[in-house]
């Protein structure tokens, strides 16, 4: 461009900067502000943005985690276990103990029924008017054997009572109405009996040639059922004890024996002890006795029944 003329307002002439020269070397006006800091220049670094630190628990809070953690374990376990084995075996239990509970009052029902059937027994049979009723005061119309021997023992009547006395040598003596065809088979045979001496006393019936019984009671509380046979064995078929029987010598009790058969109901002071079955005799003679264990025995007799 150089030597050539720019017209005035010309486009390469606007875009000149103001007091250039046309040989074209530029030279700075003196109005022309300084030119801006390179924009390349870094920018500053932005703060660089920290993790939040979690905060450090300390060993005693850790601990006592732990300690939280196995308590909940064990609560768990031990919830697990009751849940699992103690309950089933309390409610296993309280059945067990609910059905023992109904089988005892069961039975204790069916004992109670039966007592009070048998109980019954005595009453139907010890009641209405005796086919044979002795004070055994006197001897009377059915003429009570007396005899007194130091061998064998006595049947006599002193004080108003009819005694039966064994000795040493004859540990049993039996004293009975002697009356022609005087034979009883389904009966209730009773009498008041009081030791004065000794220890054992009763009643002894259905004695006939193929045997018979007796059921005597102790002053020490004991009963005793027996049946002798045709050649005078004999044997215990019942030997207990009952608290109903009044204890110790100079004790009187109603002793009573109810024969159905060859079913025996045993009954003192009116109440029911013990029942039993032998078919060795069906019917014979009644009497009371005096049977020594270890003594000399003498039992007083009175108010002898039979239905």
């Amino acid at each position: 461009l150089e030597g050539v003329a720019l017209p005035p307002n010309s486009l390469l002439s606007s875009t000149l900067p103001v007091g250039s020269q046309t040989d074209g070397t530029m030279h700075p006006s003196p109005n022309l502000q300084q030119t801006p800091k390179d924009f390349r220049q870094p920018l500053p670094a932005l703060p660089v943005q920290q993790k939040p630190q979690r905060p450090r628990l300390s060993v005693g809070k850790i601990l006592l985690f732990i300690l939280v953690l196995l308590l909940a374990m064990a609560s768990s376990s031990g919830l697990t276990y009751y849940a699992t084995v103690i309950r089933p075996a309390q409610l296993l239990q309280a059945q067990t103990t609910s059905t023992a509970q109904t089988r005892q009052a069961r039975a204790t029902a069916q004992a109670n029924a039966t007592t009070t059937v048998l109980q019954d027994i005595y009453i139907r049979a010890a009641s209405g008017k005796p086919v044979l009723q002795s004070s055994l005061s006197t001897n009377d119309q059915y003429n009570w054997l007396e005899y007194d021997s130091k061998d064998f023992g006595s049947c006599t009547f002193k004080g108003s009572t009819y005694h039966a006395t064994t000795s040493l040598g004859s540990p049993y003596d039996f004293c009975a109405p002697i009356v022609p065809n005087l034979s009883f088979s389904n009966f209730a045979f009773q009498a008041e009996m009081t030791i004065i001496r000794g220890d054992l006393g009763g009643l002894v019936f259905r004695v006939s040639y193929k045997g018979s019984y007796s059921f005597f009671i102790g002053r020490d509380g004991s009963y005793v059922f027996t049946v002798t046979n045709a050649v005078g064995d004999q044997t215990t078929l019942l030997n207990s004890f009952s608290s109903i029987i009044k204890t110790g010598l100079n004790q009187t009790n109603l002793i009573t024996v109810v024969a159905r058969g060859s079913n025996f109901y045993l009954y003192v002071n009116k109440l029911y002890i013990a029942r039993l079955s032998d078919s060795t005799s069906s019917s014979g003679l009644i009497g009371v006795a005096a049977q020594n264990g270890k003594h000399p025995t003498e039992v007083a007799f009175r108010n002898a029944q039979v239905w």
